[in-house]
């Protein structure tokens, strides 16, 4: 079976041109994709692990939603509740 991610997270780079920084977000709802973007205020752009635990959630997409995600969360805390639920 292919492999399907439950959470992903981007930065969101400032919203960028055109919102750039989160368009992939609706996308991936459409295809049952949680998705997020942390502020680029909060982590480093391109830096996973600052995106985890330092990024402060600031878009996210419904599916996203379902499973906790709330803008001005804890990118971390959703990490952890996500695979706690998995378990």
């Amino acid at each position: 079976a292919p492999f399907r991610p439950r959470l992903l997270m981007f930065n969101d780079a400032g919203f960028g041109a055109d919102r750039g920084g989160v368009l992939a977000l609706s996308a991936l709802d459409k295809e049952g994709i949680a998705a997020l973007a942390v502020a680029a205020h909060s982590a480093r752009i391109g830096d996973g692990r600052s995106t985890l635990q330092d990024g402060t959630i600031s878009a996210i997409n419904d599916t996203a939603y379902q499973l906790g995600a709330r803008i001005d969360g804890s990118a971390l805390a959703l990490a952890r509740a996500v695979a706690e639920k998995a378990h």
